[in-house]
């Protein structure tokens, strides 16, 4: 009679255990694939060496102050506020062809809107705040404070969006015009737009 050796059944048993374990780690493999997907496009941008400079050039400019959320920045003086949003045209500025449409300014236009979102902010929900998936989301760390920037784009318009921590919600920036989009058509952030929104990030205060 054939009989199975002690042996043939730590064979069999060594064999399974291996077999789990290979299917186990591929397992976690695919998951952290996935999870290193949906924040693929988040990566980091060096600010740290523009400080000193960015200090000095708000120095006369004016003060956003919001005491519902207590929270602060500057910005340039030449922008006029109206409620949540700040512009400013040096040119001609052309109404609109009907009610839906913007005025054109025919100089350089500034436009920077504030937008508190009454949810827990979070690195991998930022993507949900875009009317399309951005090409690229990056990660700017400024005085230990993390922004999230990305190119937002509705119909003709170009803005850049920056998200961040506002204690239990999300604050959200969104700078347009071309003083603040020199290249419509690009979802990267160039290194000159970058320096010119960093003055008004740098100068955020949260009480």
């Amino acid at each position: 009679m054939f009989r199975i050796k002690p042996e043939d059944f730590r064979i069999k048993y060594i064999l399974i255990v291996v077999i789990l374990a290979i299917i186990a780690a591929f397992s976690i493999l695919i998951y952290w694939e996935e999870t290193e997907r949906d924040l693929s496009r988040i990566i980091n941008f060096p600010i740290l060496k523009f400080q000193k400079e960015i200090k000095d050039e708000s120095a006369e400019w004016k003060t956003y102050k919001d005491e519902e959320y207590n929270f602060s920045f500057k910005y340039p003086s030449i922008l006029e506020r109206e409620e949540t949003e700040l512009s400013y045209c040096d040119g001609e500025i052309i109404p609109g062809a009907g009610p839906e449409l913007s005025s054109i300014c025919e100089g350089t236009k500034y436009v920077i809107k504030v937008n508190i979102i009454k949810k827990e902010f979070s690195p991998g929900r930022v993507s949900e705040y875009y009317d399309r998936s951005p090409e690229e989301i990056k990660k700017v760390v400024i005085n230990e404070k993390d922004f999230y920037i990305g190119k937002n784009i509705v119909y003709i318009s170009n803005d850049w969006y920056i998200h961040t921590a506002l204690r239990e919600y999300t604050l959200q920036f969104s700078f347009g015009g071309n003083a603040y989009v020199l290249n419509p058509n690009s979802d990267i952030l160039t290194e000159e737009e970058f320096q010119r929104i960093l003055p008004i990030l740098t100068s955020l205060d949260i009480k």
